[in-house]
């Protein structure tokens, strides 16, 4: 079966299978879309692309770490004009944690990580805007 992207290409499902959403625990179809390296397509739309091919770090994020951010923003992404990794160290070690601000300078953490086990591709300290992390 062959669907229509917008006006640019069409996609051919290789295969469907049921799954169940983390976030409400409802059951719904996934295609997996032949030439893809990912699962992108679930009946809503297009929610990431990526090529069979592709190299991992033409992104910024991983496919796992884009749908985490994605998830996690959804209340507030009107709202969120920036996300950044920044460092910390204390007596455990080096750590790094994701920071979301919003458009009243205020700002919300997500907790620590070890420092350079998630997030490999975000330079420390710079604040990336939504499109530049595809979100």
């Amino acid at each position: 079966m062959k669907y229509k992207v917008g006006d640019k290409f069409t996609v051919e499902i290789a295969r469907v299978f049921k799954a169940w959403r983390a976030s409400d625990g409802k059951e719904e179809e996934l295609y997996e879309l032949k030439g893809f390296k990912y699962l992108v397509f679930d009946g809503r739309g297009l929610f990431a692309l990526k090529r069979a091919g592709e190299d991992d770090n033409d992104h910024i994020l991983t496919l796992k770490e884009w749908c985490y951010l994605r998830g996690v923003i959804a209340p507030f992404r009107d709202r969120t004009t920036s996300i950044g990794k920044y460092g910390t160290h204390d007596e455990y070690g080096d750590h790094e944690h994701i920071c979301f601000t919003f458009d009243n300078d205020d700002c919300m953490s997500l907790p620590d990580f070890e420092k350079g086990e998630m997030y490999r591709y975000m330079e420390p300290g710079r604040e990336y805007t939504l499109e530049e992390l595809e979100l």
